[in-house]
């Protein structure tokens, strides 16, 4: 007896051996093989989901609020949005300081976005990746989910938008694959106190690492903090010093007599061994990938493998062997020395949260964003941010996913933990998304989530359906409704005050809007003067005119959103400024470009029909008195912006350059009187 393992007794028994140490040499080159064609397509796909994001897409208008902002920081006029008053209109610290620093090194706000997301895309999808391979357990299923969480039209089509969409997205991502690495991590008994402490330490790091994730969500957007009191919740309810997983497998070689008879080269294991199916593993034996172990399984298991599943990864099979063998105790490696994870921990939250809330306090004297002040009032929204998540589960075709993940969910809880925890988050984001109202632009509020929502579809697609060829036909669906949404958006979301990614687009190029070229002909017409805009489209306009602007919605302003009147429902355009107020901000030039940027043509038949109906196209309340005094008339400036449109911009209040120059530029003017 020699080796640990049984010696062949007979010619038959020498043969079995050799008969599966062949099959094993032959899957084993087969299984490299395939690794090889994998990393081909993985790569492939990456590349194919950067290229077609960045190829179709562009900046939005609320990203210049932000580009505003960013320009002043870098001209050393500090975090203001009109020079001197100290407003905070964003509600992206961490993206904006990015964005600041491109332009720093002397790039457009619009290029130096778009340098910054093409990594951030391509990490993000990376991520998804790994956290599907973690609850699948199946690389291409992973794969999948990765490809259609890239092509959904709600994070790729933001991608060049300028805003924080991707970089939110991906450090939520980043937060849940570390928390599925640190509730999974932990000690299994075995090695000596070196060994134990070299875990702590690796431990100690995840736990910094996620720290700092969890502190770049929360600068990026103060409502990453559910993301945080999300994962304290998972690391706290697992205890992270255990080792567990989505699946887990334990090793036990069959006995014949009191020896073990699984030949060395089968990686036979000693009693007790865990062991994890890896997909990229090397070993043989006790380690399959998912294409060894079904053509293994039969002949490991009939040579001694016994593969025993874990489902739970709050309870190590160290702490199952402890409790069926009272003397056998478990050295904790945390228990001799400190516990620093939670130092960890907590280090970048004092280093760079705790730091910015001071700053933040100092210098606008609150700590909420002003935007937030407009978009989020009670339940006022909540209508519609339930219409909004229905109006997105029905574009992409996901009511049968959703209705049997919904149906699942108990059990899913019970026996998927790491299906459980991704799903709480989705459905806690979900509720909130729901309570603030939803968003105007499409479903990009929604896209912090969207991997991981992708993710369990195709676990309840492959896992959860009653039969393989249904879990076939709903992972088709899910492709199927990715299509859907490119082609159907707009005409599922136009009339529910929501905008496509397109849309957003169109306001600043089409020539019909062409908000940018309005801004840039201000800037030509009154630039370095103090004539002062009021605009609700407070982007591109008051970026490219470098004027002081009234936000008439109120996302920079910071008295509308206590005095303003209700406009509508939809978050960031729930309220407007009274006229009185604008008077009372000196405005000279009120803008409307949504509905008074004119071809000349359509301007002069326009004007053969106008009257006072008309002006409500301003969306101010005009019927309110200023001072006392109601309005009788408006006089409308006719603002050439190039040879084919003009901009009708009302004349509020007169100004001296605004008189010399409309002289000067023979610039038409049109009185609308009420009577």
């Amino acid at each position: 007896m020699s080796g640990g393992y049984l010696q062949p007794k007979s010619l038959d028994d020498l043969t079995d051996n050799r008969k599966f140490e062949n099959k094993l040499t032959l899957l084993t080159s087969s299984h490299d093989e395939l690794d090889r064609r994998f990393r081909w397509i993985f790569i492939t796909s990456l590349l194919t989901l950067t290229i077609w994001a960045f190829s179709h897409c562009y900046p939005t208008d609320d990203a210049y609020i932000s580009f505003r902002y960013a320009k002043h920081l870098v001209e050393g006029q500090g975090l203001v949005w009109n020079l001197g008053e100290k407003v905070e209109g964003y509600s992206n610290f961490l993206w904006l300081l990015m964005v600041a620093a491109g332009m720093r090194l002397g790039l457009h706000p619009e290029t130096a976005a778009a340098l910054w997301n093409i990594p951030i895309f391509t990490l993000a999808l990376i991520l998804t990746y790994i956290l599907a391979q973690r609850i699948l357990n199946d690389r291409w299923a992973a794969l999948a989910a990765m490809v259609l969480t890239g092509l959904n039209h709600s994070i790729w089509g933001f991608a060049r938008s300028g805003l924080e969409t991707l970089l939110i997205t991906m450090l939520f991502v980043a937060a849940a694959c570390l928390v599925e690495r640190i509730v999974s991590k932990g000690r299994n008994g075995e090695g000596g106190q070196n060994e134990q402490n070299g875990r702590s330490r690796q431990n100690g790091w995840h736990f910094l690492g996620l720290g700092i994730v969890l502190n770049l969500a929360l600068l990026t957007r103060l409502d990453a903090g559910l993301l945080v009191l999300w994962a304290v919740w998972c690391i706290l309810r697992c205890r992270p010093a255990v080792v567990g997983g989505a699946l887990e497998y334990r090793c036990q070689p069959a006995v014949v007599g009191n020896s073990p008879i699984l030949p060395p080269l089968a990686g036979g294991s000693k009693g007790g061994e865990k062991c994890g199916i890896s997909p990229t593993s090397e070993k043989l034996g006790c380690t399959f990938s998912p294409r060894l172990k079904q053509d293994v399984m039969g002949v490991s298991e009939s040579n001694g493998c016994q593969l025993e599943r874990v489902d739970n990864p709050c309870e190590s099979a160290s702490q199952s062997e402890e409790s069926q063998n009272p003397k056998s105790k478990i050295q904790n490696p945390n228990s001799t020395h400190p516990n620093y994870n939670w130092l960890f921990f907590i280090t970048p939250f004092v280093v760079l949260f705790l730091p910015y809330l001071i700053w933040k306090w100092s210098y606008y004297g609150v700590l909420a964003p002003n935007p937030a002040r407009v978009k989020i009032h009670g339940l006022t929204g909540f209508e519609f941010g339930v219409y909004y998540i229905y109006m997105f589960a029905l574009s992409t075709l996901l009511i049968p996913h959703l209705t049997l993940l919904i149906g699942k969910a108990r059990w899913m809880v019970k026996h998927h933990p790491a299906a459980g925890r991704n799903g709480l988050l989705t459905l806690v984001w979900f509720i909130y998304a729901a309570w603030v109202g939803g968003d105007f632009m499409e479903f990009r509020f929604l896209a912090p989530v969207l991997p991981m929502l992708t993710i369990l579809l195709v676990w309840v697609s492959l896992k959860l359906a009653p039969s393989r060829r249904i879990g076939r036909w709903l992972l088709l669906a899910l492709a199927l409704g990715i299509i859907h949404n490119w082609f159907s958006l707009n005409r599922f979301v136009f009339s529910y005050g929501m905008e496509t990614a397109k849309e957003l687009r169109n306001h600043l190029i089409h020539p019909a809007q062409n908000w940018i070229g309005v801004g840039k002909r201000l800037n030509q017409l009154f630039g370095g003067t103090t004539v002062k805009l009021s605009a609700g489209a407070a982007g591109a306009i008051p970026y490219y005119a470098d004027l002081e602007t009234v936000d008439f919605i109120g996302l920079t302003d910071p008295v509308i959103p206590k005095i303003g009147e209700e406009f509508t429902k939809v978050p960031g355009h729930r309220i407007i400024a009274p006229v009185e107020y604008l008077y009372q901000r000196g405005v000279n030039l009120f803008i409307e470009p949504n509905n008074f940027v004119f071809d000349q043509v359509e301007f002069n038949n326009w004007l053969r029909t106008a009257t006072w109906a008309h002006t409500k196209r301003l969306y101010v309340n005009l019927d309110r008195p200023v001072n006392g005094r109601q309005i009788d008339h408006i006089n409308l400036l006719v603002i050439p912006i190039d040879s084919q449109y003009i901009l009708a911009a009302w004349y509020m209040q007169p100004h001296p350059e605004i008189d010399r120059i409309a002289r000067e530029q023979g610039f038409r003017q049109v009185k609308i009187s009420r009577w």
